[in-house]
C-alpha cells in the first residue's frame, strides 16, 4: 500500500483480514483505489476496474499528490518533529 502511494499508483485492493479492510477504506475515501470483494472478485470485474483506474484523471492526481508528500529523504526524522511539535 505504501510503495504504490509512494509511486503515485492507483490500486485495485482485495482486503482479506485484519486491518486491511480499515486500511483499504482509507485509500478509498482518499479516492486513490477501489476495492474489490471476495464476492465480485472476477476477471470480468478486476478488468472493469483496471479500466476505470486508468482513465480517470482525478484518481490520477490524488495519487500524485499523496506521492509528493512522501518525498521527504528522512521519514524518521520528520515523523519524530511532527509528533514532537507542540504548535
Amino acid at each position: 500500500m505504501s510503495q504504490a502511494l509512494k509511486a503515485a499508483a492507483p490500486q485495485i485492493v482485495r482486503p482479506y483480514g485484519f486491518d486491511q479492510f480499515d486500511n483499504t477504506a482509507r485509500l478509498v475515501r482518499l479516492g486513490v483505489a477501489r476495492e474489490v470483494s471476495v464476492k465480485t472478485y472476477a476477471s470480468d470485474n478486476i478488468t472493469r476496474h483496471l479500466t476505470a483506474i486508468v482513465s480517470d484523471d482525478e484518481m490520477k492526481r490524488r495519487c500524485s499528490d499523496i506521492s509528493s508528500r512522501m518525498t521527504d529523504p528522512i521519514p524518521i526524522a520528520k515523523t519524530c518533529d511532527l509528533l514532537l511539535d507542540k504548535s
